[in-house]
């Protein structure tokens, strides 16, 4: 029997792989639907995806709730993680973003472990086809104007 994560591979590959062009050929015509010009609508469908992809890359750390972890000073980072955050804990208790401070007692570690990495993509995925699926709704109800 197969893993549930094993048969989920295709489907994320199917969606990571093709939904994202698919979009944005889609914004892209509905962009010419609106300027009918051919070079603005070229740039605005760069910059659009551009920022769209620029936005949900900053956001993917917040998708999922992290993992907060005190350490030793200088401790490694946990294996297979995705570090978000490292300070130093000062002896008052306090977190210092400088991780070569003198005089702390310890490493303050805020990460997404290699469990979260499934969980992040779906939500990733359900927020670009919802994008998809508002454009392609816009689309339509346009062309039958």
């Amino acid at each position: 029997m197969l893993q549930p994560a094993v048969t989920a591979v295709p489907l994320l590959i199917g969606v990571f792989v093709g939904a994202p062009p698919l979009a944005q050929e889609h914004l892209g015509i509905l962009v010419g639907q609106l300027t009918r010009r051919t070079l603005p609508v070229m740039f605005l469908t760069g910059a659009l995806v551009a920022t769209v992809h620029g936005l949900v890359r900053w956001a993917r750390p917040f998708f999922y709730s992290t993992v907060d972890e005190t350490a030793p000073r200088n401790s490694a980072q946990p294996t297979n993680a995705w570090l978000i955050n490292r300070e130093a804990i000062m002896p008052d208790g306090s977190r210092v973003s400088s991780e070569t401070c003198d005089g702390s007692t310890g490493t303050w570690l805020q990460y997404h472990p290699s469990a979260h990495l499934v969980p992040i993509q779906l939500v990733e995925a359900g927020i670009l086809l919802a994008l998809t699926l508002l454009v392609l709704t816009t689309l339509f109800l346009r062309i039958r104007r």
